[in-house]
Parts: C-alpha cells; sequence; structure tokens
C-alpha cells in the first residue's frame, strides 16, 4: 500500500541551486532530485550530470537528450544515499541572431555547427542560411569565421564562439512595382512580366484616364543612382513589337492619371446658401446644380443678385492687365424649380458663386423689460427706431412704485473679453467687468423727451430693468465699517461715509466714486485746493478703492542709493572748491 513506500536519502552537490541531502521517495528519479534542488546554477553543467553510488560513478545524464529531443532514457531511478553532483560546465557558446532560439548553450567536446543549429531550434523564417559568422576567441585576439550552409556544417565549435545568423537582405531578386492608371497596380514577378507591354496586360490594361503620351520607368543602377526612362503609351500599345521595353528587377513603372497631371478642380459657393464651402468641380455642370449641392437657398437669400467670380484666362501675351477676375451677374427672379435657363448657366473650374443676402430680410428681435412696468416680459422690436420710449409705452407704463432714476439697461456687446483688454487678475472685480455691458440711461428724460438722445433706440436682446423706489445708500470699500443707510435728502457724499465710520488708513480718498442704480458712475472732482463731492441718489453705491501698495527699498538698495548720493555730493564739493581756488 502507499503507507508501505519507503523513503530514500539524496544528496545534491557541486554547481546546484539548493545543494543539500533531500528525503525523496524510494520511486524517485534523476530529475525528481533535481527538480527538488531547483537544478543547475549559473555555471553548472547541463551536458554531465554524474551520479555516484557506493563512492563511483554509477551513470551520467546528459539533460540537452530530454530538453531537446525528450528522451527520458538518461532519467534513471534512484537509490538511497545516492550522490547527484553537478560540475561547472566545460564548453559554452553564444548563440544570437535569426534562429528559434537564442542564447547560451553547451556543447560537449566534437560537437559540431549542426548541432548548436539543433539545439537553437533550427533556422528561423527571416534566416540567411547561406553564410553563417562565427566570431572566435583565439589566444591573442578575436578572428571571424565563416560558415558556408550546409556545406561546412560539420565544423566544430569552440568555447567562447559567438553564432550569429544574420537576416536575408530587405530586397527582392525579382520584383517590378506597377502604380498608376491601370486596373490592377501593385508589385509583380519579373518572370512573368518581362516587358512593359506584358506588364501592362497582366494588370487586366490601362484604365480611361491613364495619360498615354509619357510614362516612367525609374530603374536603379548598379552605383544605385535612379534614372528615369520615358515610354510614350500611344505607341506602345500601338506597336509592341517595336516599342516594347525589356524590364529589370526593381523597376518602377509609374502611368499617370490625367486627373494626377492638373490642379484639384474645385468651385466655391458662399453666402446664403444651407452648406456654403468649396466642392469638387463636375464637368458640364451649372450654377443650378451647384445651388443644389449646397442645400439650397437660405429663406434671406437674394437670388435676384447671384455674382460668380471667374478666373481670368491667360491669354499667353505677357502682359499684366488690371482685370484680375471676370464677374458675372445672374438674377433668379422665380426660384431655382422655375428658371430652366438656369441649365445653361455653366460653371467652370475655381468659380466662386456669391449668393447675397436680402437687404430687407430681418429676423425677429426681442427685448426684454423687467420690474416695475404694468405688463413685464419678452417684446419685439417693431421698426428700426424703435426706442425706450417706446418699450415703456408698449409695457403698459410704469406703475406707482417705481423709481425711474434707477433704470438700467443691460446690452450685449459683440467685443470678447479678451477684446477688452481687460485682465481679471490686475484688481479687476467681477462686478467691474460684468458693468462693461451695462448702459447708463436716463430714464425720466427719455419720457419726457421722445426721440431725443435721452430715448434710446433699443437692439436686440437689451434688457431693461424698472426697480422699486430705493430708499437707501450702500457704503463699501475702505471705510471702518461698510453699511446700507437710508437715503436722506438732506445727506451729502461726505456724510455717508462719516455714517459708516470714516476713511481707512489705506483708503485712496482721491479715487473715491459713486454708482447710481440706472448704471452711471460720477467721482470725486478737484480743482485747487477745492474738493467737489457726487450727488448721492436713492440705490447709489458708494465705494472707496484702496491705496496702491508700493513696496519699499530693501537694506542692499537702500546702501546702494546712499553710496551713489555720497558719491555724487563728494564729486559737487570738489568741483565747487577747485572754482573758489581759481
Amino acid at each position: 500500500s502507499l503507507g508501505n513506500v519507503r523513503s530514500i536519502k539524496v544528496s545534491l552537490v557541486g554547481e546546484v541551486k539548493w545543494p543539500g541531502t533531500y528525503t525523496l521517495s524510494s520511486f524517485a528519479s534523476v530529475f525528481n532530485a533535481l527538480y527538488a534542488a531547483g537544478g543547475p546554477t549559473d555555471k553548472g553543467t547541463y551536458r554531465s550530470v554524474k551520479v555516484l553510488r557506493n563512492g563511483d560513478i554509477h551513470h551520467e545524464v546528459d539533460l540537452y537528450d530530454f530538453l531537446v529531443s525528450g528522451d527520458l532514457s538518461d532519467n534513471i531511478t534512484l537509490k538511497d544515499q545516492d550522490i547527484i553532483k553537478i560540475d561547472p560546465y566545460v564548453n559554452r557558446i553564444t548563440v544570437l541572431g535569426e534562429t528559434k532560439h537564442i542564447g547560451l548553450f553547451e556543447t560537449l567536446d566534437g560537437e559540431t555547427f549542426a548541432d548548436v543549429l539543433e539545439y537553437a531550434g533550427g533556422f528561423n523564417q527571416h534566416a540567411y542560411q547561406k553564410r553563417v559568422k562565427v566570431d572566435r576567441k583565439t589566444d591573442t585576439e578575436r578572428k571571424i569565421i565563416d560558415i558556408h550552409y550546409p556545406d561546412q556544417a560539420n565544423m566544430q565549435m569552440k568555447s567562447g564562439d559567438i553564432v550569429n545568423v544574420q537576416k536575408v537582405l530587405d530586397r527582392y531578386e525579382n520584383k517590378i512595382t506597377l502604380q498608376g492608371a491601370v486596373f490592377r497596380p501593385g508589385e509583380y514577378q519579373l518572370e512573368e512580366s518581362p516587358t512593359l507591354y506584358t506588364l501592362i496586360q497582366n494588370a487586366e490594361g490601362l484604365m480611361g484616364d491613364a495619360f498615354l503620351e509619357r510614362a516612367l520607368i525609374y530603374r536603379t543602377k548598379p552605383n544605385y543612382e535612379v534614372e528615369a526612362i520615358p515610354v510614350n503609351l500611344n505607341q506602345l500599345m500601338a506597336d509592341s513589337a517595336h516599342y516594347d521595353i525589356e524590364l529589370k528587377k526593381n523597376d518602377r513603372v509609374k502611368i499617370s492619371s490625367i486627373f494626377d497631371l492638373r490642379e484639384l478642380r474645385t468651385v466655391k459657393i458662399s453666402g446664403s446658401v444651407q452648406n456654403p464651402g468649396t466642392y469638387q468641380y463636375i464637368d458640364n455642370s451649372s450654377l443650378k446644380d451647384l445651388i443644389y449641392e449646397a442645400d439650397g437657398f437660405k429663406e434671406e437669400a437674394a437670388p435676384y443678385n447671384i455674382e460668380i467670380a471667374r478666373r481670368v484666362a491667360d491669354d499667353r501675351s505677357g502682359e499684366i492687365k488690371n482685370e484680375i477676375a471676370e464677374i458675372i451677374t445672374v438674377n433668379i427672379e422665380n426660384g431655382l424649380e422655375y428658371n430652366p435657363e438656369l441649365e445653361e448657366i455653366k460653371i467652370q473650374p475655381f468659380d466662386q458663386v456669391f449668393i447675397r443676402k436680402s437687404p430687407t430680410y430681418e429676423v425677429q428681435k426681442t427685448v426684454r423689460i423687467t420690474g416695475e412696468v404694468m405688463y413685464p416680459g419678452e417684446y419685439a422690436l417693431s421698426t428700426r427706431d424703435f426706442r425706450l420710449s417706446d418699450l415703456i409705452e408698449k409695457s403698459g407704463g410704469l406703475t406707482e412704485f417705481a423709481y425711474p432714476k434707477g433704470a438700467s439697461l443691460t446690452r450685449q456687446f459683440d467685443q470678447d473679453m479678451e477684446d477688452l483688454d481687460v485682465n481679471l487678475d490686475d484688481s479687476v472685480t467681477t462686478q467691474q467687468v460684468e458693468s462693461l455691458s451695462q448702459v447708463g440711461i436716463q430714464l425720466t428724460q427719455a419720457l419726457n423727451n421722445k426721440n431725443s438722445n435721452y430715448d434710446l433706440l433699443l437692439q436686440a436682446g437689451d434688457e431693461i430693468e424698472i426697480p422699486k423706489r430705493l430708499q437707501t445708500v450702500q457704503v463699501r470699500g475702505e471705510v471702518l465699517y461698510p453699511i446700507n443707510i437710508r437715503h436722506e435728502g438732506g445727506r451729502n457724499f461726505r456724510s455717508y461715509i462719516n455714517a459708516a465710520g470714516g476713511f481707512t488708513e489705506i483708503a485712496n480718498t482721491k479715487s473715491a466714486y459713486i454708482v447710481y442704480a440706472n448704471g452711471e458712475v460720477d467721482r470725486t472732482k478737484r480743482f485747487l485746493f477745492f474738493k467737489s463731492y457726487p450727488e448721492v441718489r436713492p440705490g447709489s453705491v458708494i465705494i472707496i478703492p484702496p491705496k496702491e501698495q508700493r513696496e519699499g527699498l530693501s537694506t542692499g538698495e537702500l546702501i546702494s542709493v546712499m553710496s551713489t548720493i555720497v558719491s555724487m555730493a563728494t564729486i559737487v564739493t570738489n568741483t565747487i572748491f577747485q572754482i573758489r581756488r581759481n
């Protein structure tokens, strides 16, 4: 039974990864023991593993028989007290390049290149087999040995040899290439297409757009210079017996298309069409075809004023003329469907067609009014001169709680923020940036003086806000206690600042300003020794900015300045002294 299977002790010594004595099954073999001990080290032999029994060499195991051929005949069963000894390797060579296995291989005395090639798995599909290079060490230096395979396959190898199997050259011995206007371009076998005519026939002939006046054969000379051999295909196809040309390996034949030999022909349509852009020119196409290609007119289009700009033909006179384009004006009164004469207006390569927008066409434009009006909301601009007073009237007028002096208008400018040259890092707040789109208005003046400069013309997207009657004033910035204060008619600008505790130490009093509810801004003005403070209205915001912080001089800079002053003073003193002496 399994319980009665006894154990044996086997020792492994020499170049083994984990030498020592191992307790194994009595059925254990040499390979079992080697597996338990981790196998030979990098310096150990694979070709002569000795099994010592009772002090004598009982058996020698060549591991390559198993690793290369799968032969297990050397895998004998061990006995108790057997010793497995692995000596250092004797001969080792290196195999590089195009074999199936590369690396270090151990050889026995007398083994040949054929044996090494077998250990390396043979040549791979890229190997150049006729000549294998061997780098061999002599007593004083190294030398190169060429092995001509298979004639010299039995050449004996020496320890330290480096075998290098190179690749075949990346070129062809019988390839010719056909490019261009044939039905089957590509690479062909020279033996099957020894001449240009047979090559074209094997490619199933020329395409209809082939340029027959000239083809080129690019041929590499023995000195690797490339020459171009011109061929007239008209003559070749008409009389191949007389005009055919013999091809050589690596020849490249190029047959151009007539379309390859001229500029890509396009037409361009822009303006009021659904898909303006550049389109490929099609022979015999009309203006109507191009407009259809661009998916037709937009609603805004003025088809009665279409303009075609055409290149001026080269008359080869050499004279520089003032005219740089021929302008053709087309009038389509009844639309595309009812104009058969449009078929007669042919476009030419590189024409540019411009579809103008009708000057009377306008999309609906709206403005919005919010706040203290009877009917706040969105309203359409009915005329080009629709004004602020018209909007107030259309929205039912102001309510009894409206504060017309605080009315504001917000307008969307076309400029990007980059165009405004405003850098948010330079102490400009978001509130200041947003105020750039706010337009100060004087609604009371606009309502009392209709159609005047106060009564602004409105634009699409304008938003007018009519606030409730305001009763407070805000004080912000460099004051001791920023607050909201009830507006009183008799108080002036300075009194509101005093109510907020007065200025801080870093307040820039000269730059104090006020923002009114309608978006207008006023500031403190100075004339000689007199200050003029702005009027304070309900809903105003008084802002006291800080002083600009100046950096003081460092100790080194201060010493440098003082040294310069002392030096200048010394020069001036000496100059005055010399003048007085004279």
